[in-house]
């Protein structure tokens, strides 16, 4: 009786000994539905012939794929359509704004490329960012309409973050300002009602409603 447990326990401590020891290295693919029947079977036969190899294979179509591969959640994408090899087009404001000068001294640091297509304000830009696929550009985010949020790296060993109130909220994503509001003097009478109301619960809750943040 007791060879036999202290066989069941060796038996036991040689199945957790080589389960710690067996590593496994996952491959994720996604994109494609026209490819997926051929990215299954390929993922199939090579897991046959390498164990310690795992490929998770979904599809979704080419532009989750896309879109996937550009976030970083999958490794490979499968797409039944080329990719848009082109040059990025960029917009701008003009240099009388103060996003113009906020970008300059905060975020491109230095002179704005010669290419950068300027224009008389944020909503000129989003409209010239919608017409072009290979198009980008700045502004508030109230104006982002019809247009994507791209993620933002503070630096090179940064991770990219997406402008949301939590991101913002936290002090996470790096390209922030102070929008202010400038009086001649301190507020009396129904001016100072009306700033305060702007800054109460109700004021601030039209910040969020146009698309901006709240300062608090």
């Amino acid at each position: 009786m007791k060879k036999n447990r202290f066989l069941t326990i060796m038996l036991s401590m040689i199945l957790v000994l080589s389960a710690t020891g067996f590593s496994q290295s996952k491959i994720t693919v996604k994109g494609s539905d026209t490819m997926v029947i051929l990215a299954q079977k390929w993922a199939e036969l090579y897991m046959k012939s390498n164990p310690s190899t795992v490929i998770q294979v979904t599809g979704g179509g080419s532009g989750v794929g896309i879109t996937a591969l550009i976030n970083g959640t999958t490794d490979i994408c499968n797409a039944s359509r080329p990719g848009n090899d082109a040059e990025i087009r960029l917009y701008g404001r003009e240099n009388s704004s103060g996003t113009y000068t906020y970008f300059h001294d905060e975020v491109v640091n230095g002179d704005y490329a010669a290419s950068v297509q300027t224009l008389p304000g944020t909503a000129a830009v989003v409209n010239a960012v919608k017409k072009d696929v290979n198009g980008i550009g700045y502004g508030g985010a109230a104006y982002a309409q019809g247009v994507k949020h791209a993620k933002v790296k503070k630096d090179d060993k940064s991770p990219a973050i997406l402008p949301t109130p939590e991101s913002i909220g936290k002090g996470e994503y790096p390209i922030t300002r102070f929008l202010y509001m400038y009086l001649r003097n301190r507020p009396t009478g129904d001016t100072k009602k009306y700033v305060d109301w702007i800054l109460s619960a109700e004021g601030q809750m039209i910040v969020t409603e146009v698309g901006y943040f709240p300062y608090k």
